[in-house]
């Protein structure tokens, strides 16, 4: 039934190309993204080139139904879009330029790098060995193994560091050559740190947050030879980091490729990006798990509560190993889905997810856009590309970057003639 969910999930990425053009003048959205994310796990599945166990009919029903959900979330937004309006070449950019004080941007930047710095100070004075971040680069498997074992004070700065990265990246696409060098910098600087803690998924994330910064400032005029060339620099970094920082962890699945060698690397690779519908089949049969109705979901919310002195139990967002039979515990953003209310999670969180990343993207037709309404874009396409292996929206790295871009947008907000610019976003002016 595998092929048959490509065949479904294909016939849908070419409908919502055809809709997105329809919708909002380009072949760009949410919901091609969406479906293009997923047909590239599934097939990547199917190859098989790991001899995966075989999976249920249900999974490929919760697949399905899931994207299907999304489909329909999506579309109402689409359907209800203002077609009249076509947006002139470089709408984005320039709209958002004009709304923003580059002082006030770059002074928000630096006070970011501040605070984060301060707490990679903080992050480098507990790590267990030599505090010399150069030396410790030499043994990132001492450090990473370090982190896995117990939280090490000052790990916060993550969710700064990740921020200034693509807020710096932001400064350069919008006002080019005119950027100081402190800001190219003070961005190199914030991934140096991200690099140090060997975490692939927060290097991760800031590359594409960077690339989906890129993407929506020219998504009114994508064209394949673009996005293409795009694509083949982000693959290209993408390999070269992810070998690099896999050979000197000296990871345990990297016994997956039996070898040392690039085949090791490209397989184990292939293992990261395929091997999450294994694991969702194995979470779907697990008699054991049971709804916790909404635990998940409200996590962030009740951290804080917790932070206040407050007993509230919190189950952990690292799902159990199961064997595919190689030993993993990625399944999907629907993992949490799951746990959290069921079938019924993994029917209606979609929808829900779906209509408000295509609703913001409508916004971007907008008379003027705001940072808060150009970020939250991205940060949502993070969540789409996300979607085949975590569910971003528990986490509190996000909904505190989301906090402080809004704040930030405040602060940065351009006034012309005395009046202040209509945000993209309720709340965000």
């Amino acid at each position: 039934m595998g092929w048959l969910v490509v065949s479904v999930l294909g016939f849908g990425m070419i409908v919502s190309m055809r809709l997105s053009i329809f919708a909002f003048g380009t072949w760009f959205s949410p919901l091609t993204h969406y479906l293009v994310r997923w047909l590239f796990l599934v097939v990547l599945f199917q190859l098989n080139l790991l001899d995966y166990y075989p999976v249920s009919t249900i999974t490929w029903i919760v697949i399905l139904g899931s994207a299907f959900a999304f489909t329909v979330g999506a579309f109402l937004p689409m359907a209800i879009a203002d077609r009249t309006k076509t947006k002139p070449v470089g709408h984005i950019r320039n709209t958002l330029s004009e709304s923003i004080y580059p002082g006030r941007l770059r002074g928000g930047i630096l006070l970011l790098f501040l605070a984060g710095l301060a707490l990679f100070a903080v992050f480098i004075q507990n790590m267990p060995g030599s505090p010399n971040p150069f030396e410790a680069l030499s043994m990132l498997t001492e450090v990473r193994s370090a982190m896995k074992e117990e939280s090490i004070p000052g790990f916060h700065y993550f969710y700064l560091m990740e921020l200034v990265v693509y807020l710096c990246f932001l400064h350069v696409l919008l006002w080019g050559k005119r950027t100081p060098v402190w800001i190219v910098f003070v961005g190199l600087s914030a991934v140096f740190s991200l690099v140090y803690t060997t975490g692939k998924v927060n290097i991760a994330k800031a590359i594409m947050w960077c690339f989906f910064a890129v993407l929506y400032m020219e998504v009114f005029r994508l064209r394949s030879t673009r996005i293409l060339k795009w694509l083949g620099c982000l693959a290209v970094g993408g390999v070269v980091i992810f070998s690099l920082l896999v050979t000197n962890e000296r990871s345990d699945l990297r016994s997956v490729g039996r070898g040392e060698n690039a085949n090791a690397t490209m397989l184990l690779a292939y293992l990261y990006m395929s091997i999450p519908v294994g694991v969702l089949d194995k979470l779907l049969g697990d008699p054991q798990v049971r709804p916790v109705y909404g635990a998940y979901m409200f996590s962030p919310i009740l951290k804080m509560i917790r932070g206040m002195g407050v007993p509230v139990v919190i189950p952990s967002h690292i799902g159990e190993f199961y064997n595919t039979p190689m030993p993993a515990n990625i399944a999907t953003y629907l993992d949490l889905m799951y746990k959290d209310f069921g079938l019924i999670g993994v029917s209606v969180i979609p929808f829900i997810i779906g209509f408000v990343c295509s609703y913001c993207f409508a916004k971007l037709r907008a008379p003027n856009i705001a940072l808060f309404g150009f970020s939250i874009n991205t940060i949502l396409a993070l969540t789409v590309f996300g979607s085949t292996g975590a569910a971003n929206y528990v986490k509190p790295s996000y909904w505190f970057q989301v906090f402080a871009l809004l704040l930030l947008s405040k602060y940065v907000l351009r006034s012309r003639s005395g009046v202040v610019h209509a945000p993209a976003y309720a709340g965000a002016q």
